[in-house]
């Protein structure tokens, strides 16, 4: 009878620890995601799991785990190894221990920017069994968050000297979110032209192929927002804003593009 109880529920816990991963939003600034997993008793049985990062921020690795058998005893105590790997598949960070554990990361927006498009911002973690269990199975949950914060594409001071002169700033999109643009100028005040002579229009463009997704045009300040989709992604991860002076002014001012990743 006992036997089978222990059969029974070893089971469930394969059933319950062999579940998709659980996705939630964690706070408003990160995001995170839980994994159910299993690893077998033999010496360096693996686990991985796999989340894409889009900010720069701090990666944190959390995981818990027991034997899959009731009531096992213990001569010594479980211990595996948490190893989180960039995109690349170089080993950022690595710990070793027993349950639970906890490793931390810090993306730079330079890692960000180097593995930009698609599965090349997906990182990993890897979970590997380092024997002192006596050969016995372990389940457990891995949690993941990652940071999900706004980022400021471009942050830049122009100066356009009459009609008709433009500039253009490009910046890479590789995941779904939200795009603001926000531009405001003003006269040079020794070019004797008032703030109604001076013009300016604001355009988003994706340039592969090159195509304008807004324009805006006005006298003192623009602001456009554009929600990115999958569709535009693959498509190509290049975006101009592009500023261009409407008046006889030369003008002055600051343009700003934000990005906001979809959870």
């Amino acid at each position: 009878m006992k036997d089978t109880f222990l059969r029974i529920a070893a089971l469930l816990m394969f059933i319950m620890f062999a579940s998709p991963a659980l996705a939630h939003a964690g706070s408003p600034d990160s995001r995170t995601i839980e994994f159910p997993f299993k690893l077998s008793g033999d010496l360096r049985s693996e686990f991985r799991a796999k989340a894409q990062v889009v900010s720069a921020g701090t990666i944190v690795i959390q995981a818990r785990w027991t034997p899959l058998e009731e009531g096992a005893a213990l001569e010594r105590p479980l211990r595996l190894s948490v190893i989180s790997l960039r995109p690349d598949g170089i080993e950022a960070s690595r710990q070793t221990g027993t349950s639970p554990l906890r490793l931390e990361y810090r993306v730079t927006d330079g890692d960000i920017d180097s593995f930009a498009g698609g599965s090349q911002s997906m990182w990993a973690v890897k979970l590997i069994n380092e024997g002192a269990g006596e050969g016995l199975d372990v389940g457990g949950k891995l949690r993941l968050t990652v940071p999900l914060t706004n980022r400021l594409m471009v942050n830049t001071q122009f100066t356009l000297l009459s009609v008709g002169n433009a500039q253009e700033m490009g910046f890479a999109v590789n995941t779904p979110g939200r795009l603001v643009l926000e531009a405001n100028w003003q006269p040079d005040p020794l070019s004797g032209h008032s703030s109604a002579e001076a013009a300016l229009t604001l355009q988003l463009i994706h340039t592969d192929p090159d195509k304008i997704h807004a324009r805006r045009r006005g006298f003192n300040s623009l602001r456009i927002e554009q929600q990115v989709t999958e569709r535009e992604i693959d498509r190509g991860l290049r975006w101009t804003a592009r500023i261009q002076n409407e008046g006889q002014a030369k003008i002055k001012g600051l343009l700003k593009v934000t990005f906001t990743p979809s959870l």
